[in-house]
This record gives structure tokens, sequence and C-alpha cells, in this order.
């Protein structure tokens, strides 16, 4: 028997009903999408005002970015968090985009690491510890979900998730960057001590402790995120938890402090190893991947410092906690520091002029009429359609090679092609000592020349 047939008459409504089709558009009205066949549309522009918020470059007071993260999830496993409001339960959801949470945030942040503290009955426990492997994490969230004894029960106690949390947290190191998100499926904490006394820990540690309700908003716990510097959101349904969680990929913004003038003064040089790589097909080795499990593989890596190996990285060495990397790991926080600055939206809707003479080709026109990543005509001619401008090398992109370029390529093509698509050729093959150089320009497909005249086509590459 499904879940939805243990549904009563009237959940069954709120389920498929017509208000869960309600979002904020870009003006910040409310627009139904059940009333309309473009969804994809409205998701987009949610999408945009994420990556205008988001991607503030006229912030002067970000000068740097808080990139070894340490961060600690909190799940609420209460009696409140088997409500099925949230198809099938809340705690369910919770899991479900907490799995896919994890895989993206270890992927975006290679360096950090990453806990899971499960909050029921009173008390907090933990279901994995600090680490950068996304198998464990999922592992573990998946023995939750499956397993009767992880079922929600008993009341949410705010102290006792924070107190396990701050656990986790106490052996990182001062230079990282330590946070608490805590989604939360009560309207209230039943604790046994008061809530002070762990806020003066979480302060004198500069940890920062977020909230993301699946019900109403509480006081309790936006007072308790605003005084860590921490922020707290609701949740509307699964798609907008998702979207919530997805902001948290990003590392923070490290602000100036009024005390310092300088805040490279305040951040200390990290040691970090490049371990050596060993494949053996023929021949399985042992691997420490923590003081209290040992793996067989036939893929090592070296610590340069105290020769351990260790299975996988990034890691930290089990035995002289030296943070293993890769070249490539260090490269990925490249889009998080220097960022695709936000396209320029242009609506368009009205008919183009007929070109008048067939026979000549206009080049300019055709990149105006063209996407420039995908190379398919943009829709100018279609009522509310929009295109993208990048405002550094003012190249044309659709909406689908917008989002592409900002979520996945995190690099603009026309600006890096535009680096690159200007070569000198020598004005004659014979005679290469020749001062006077012909330029080619890729991009345009024209050909110019600094003295002499341009050679025959046979003569360019």
């Amino acid at each position: 028997m499904s879940d939805r047939e243990h549904f009563e008459s009237w959940e069954k409504i709120g389920i498929n009903g017509s208000w869960a089709g309600l979002v904020e558009d870009e003006s910040g009205k409310l627009k139904d999408t059940n009333a309309t066949e473009d969804n994809e549309e409205v998701k987009k522009l949610s999408g945009k005002r994420r990556i205008g918020k988001e991607m503030d470059e006229d912030d002067e007071r970000c000068v740097a970015r808080g990139l070894l993260r340490s961060l600690v999830c909190v799940l609420d496993a209460s009696k409140s968090a088997g409500n099925r409001d949230f198809f099938p339960t809340r705690f369910g959801v919770t899991i479900r985009s907490l799995m896919e949470f994890v895989a993206q945030f270890l992927k975006e942040n290679p360096v950090s690491t990453m806990g899971i503290v499960c909050a029921g009955e009173g008390s907090a426990y933990r279901i994995s510890r600090l680490s950068s492997s996304i198998r464990t994490h999922v592992k573990s969230l998946e023995e939750i979900l499956h397993k009767t004894r992880f079922s929600p029960r008993g009341s949410f106690s705010l102290v006792a998730a924070i107190d396990e949390a701050l656990q986790l947290l106490r052996g990182t190191p001062d230079y990282g960057y330590r946070e608490i998100l805590i989604i939360v499926s009560s309207f209230g904490s039943l604790d046994a001590t008061s809530i002070s006394e762990s806020l003066d820990l979480c302060q004198n540690f500069k940890v920062r402790i977020s909230f993301i309700s699946l019900v109403a908003e509480t006081y309790q716990f936006k007072q308790v995120s605003k005084k860590t510097n921490g922020t707290y959101q609701v949740a509307l349904d699964r798609s907008h938890l998702k979207k919530l969680l997805t902001q948290y990929l990003i590392p923070p913004k490290l602000v100036k402090d009024h005390t310092s003038e300088n805040l490279d003064q305040l951040q200390p040089l990290v040691h970090m190893g490049f371990p050596g790589l060993k494949i053996d097909p023929d021949r399985a080795g042992i691997a420490i991947s923590s003081l209290e499990q040992v793996e067989w593989t036939t893929t090592t890596y070296t610590c340069p410092r105290c020769a351990t190996r260790v299975p996988r990285i990034p890691i930290d060495c089990p035995v002289c906690e030296l943070p293993l990397v890769a070249s490539q790991h260090l490269a990925t926080y490249y889009h998080h520091l220097f960022p695709v600055p936000r396209f320029i939206e242009t609506a368009h809707g009205e008919e183009l002029p007929s070109s008048t003479d067939d026979n000549q080709y206009d080049e300019e026109k055709q990149n105006k009429t063209t996407c420039f990543g995908c190379f398919d005509p943009l829709p100018l001619q279609v009522k509310d359609a929009c295109t993208y401008t990048c405002p550094r090398c003012s190249t044309t992109f659709c909406a689908t090679c917008d989002d592409f370029i900002h979520d996945v390529l995190h690099v603009c093509p026309g600006c890096d092609s535009s680096a690159a698509c200007t070569t000198y050729v020598p004005s004659s093959s014979n005679d290469t000592t020749t001062a006077d150089a012909a330029v080619v320009d890729r991009s345009k497909k024209k050909f110019k020349s600094s003295s002499t005249p341009p050679p025959p086509a046979d003569m360019v590459a």
C-alpha cells in the first residue's frame, strides 16, 4: 500500500492544491505556475534573482571568502518531523534534500569538511563525523531513512543539538570557518538548561548558526541566528527547500572588522600537502582513512610529510593531520573568488527589419541574432523573451547558456575567447624578418594589416 493511501481527503487536497503552484516572480508578485505552460521560465526568473543577490560586486567590504569551512548539519527528528504537509513527511524530504546537498557542497568546497547530527527525544547524537567523503555521509543518511529506529519521535532540543555540533567543531583549526545549519520542523525547543551558555560558546568559537524552518517563523530560533550572524529562512515546499540549501554552497564573505584595517594580517598561511599517487592493479595495499578505519585498495596516496598512505583525497592525514589536496581542488575555488559577472538582461518582442541585400554577409548582425554559446537563433521575435549580454565582452547568450555559464561552466566563453582570438602572421612566407605583421582576428574573421596589403587567402592559416 502506497503512502498516499494513508492520507485523509483534506491531506490529499493539500498536496496537489491550487495554492501549491504559487511562486514569487521577478517583481515580487505571486504567480500561479499551474495556470501557465511555461514553468521553466519562472524557475529561471527565480534563479536570476538568486544570482544577482549573491553576486554583489559593489560590496566594497568583501575582501575575502571563508574557503576552509567546517559545516555541521542538524536534522530535526522530533515528533513534528513526521507530519505529512511535506510529502511523504518533513523528515523524509529533509533527508532526501540533504543527500543532494552533501554531494553539491563537497564538490563546490573540496577542501571543506561536513558532519551530520540528528536531534530527537530531547537529545542529539552524531550521524557522521567531520569529513570530506561524500560516500560516508550519503551512506549514513540512507541508514536513517530506511531504519525504523530513527523514526521521528519525542521533542526537539536546541541546546542539545548545539552542544553536540560544538563537540564536532571543537577540533577544527582557528583559521577555518565554523558553521551550523539546523533544518528544524518544530515550533519550539524543550531544553533542560538555559541556551545562554551555548550561545556564549558559539560566540567565543565564532560559530555561525543558521536555520531553515519547515514551519512558521519562530522568534527564539531567529534570535539565535541573529546573535551568531547567521540566517533564518522558511521553506515553502520541497523545491524551495532545495533552493535555500543551494545558498550555502557559496563560501561566505569575510567582512573587515572595525578594529582591524587589514584583513590579510589576520589570516595565517595554511600548510597543505600534495601527495603522490600510486596505482598497483595487481596487488592491493593498506590505506588508512582514519585512526579507526583501514581499507584495502589498489589506488593509494602517500603523505609527503609522514609517508602515510590514504585511500582518497582531499583528506586530513590521520597521523600528522596535514591537509592532503590536489591542484584541481584548489583551482575549484577560483570561480568563488572571481565569479562571472551578472549578465545584462534585455527584453525583446519586436520584429527585426529584413535585410535588403541578400548577397552581403553582415556578421555583426549575425552575432546579435545568434547565441554566442550554442549558436542557436536568439528568440528576438518571441513575446516576453529575453537575451543576456556579458558586460565585459558584450557577447549575447540565450537563457539556457546563461544558466549553464553561471551554474556549471563559471567562465564566460566570450571573455575567454577574446583574449586568444588575435594572432600574428608574417606578411610573407619567404621573408620572416619583416617588421610589418598581419593580424588575423578569428572572432570576426576579418583580415587586418599594419602597413602591407593582405596576402592571398591560401597563405593565411
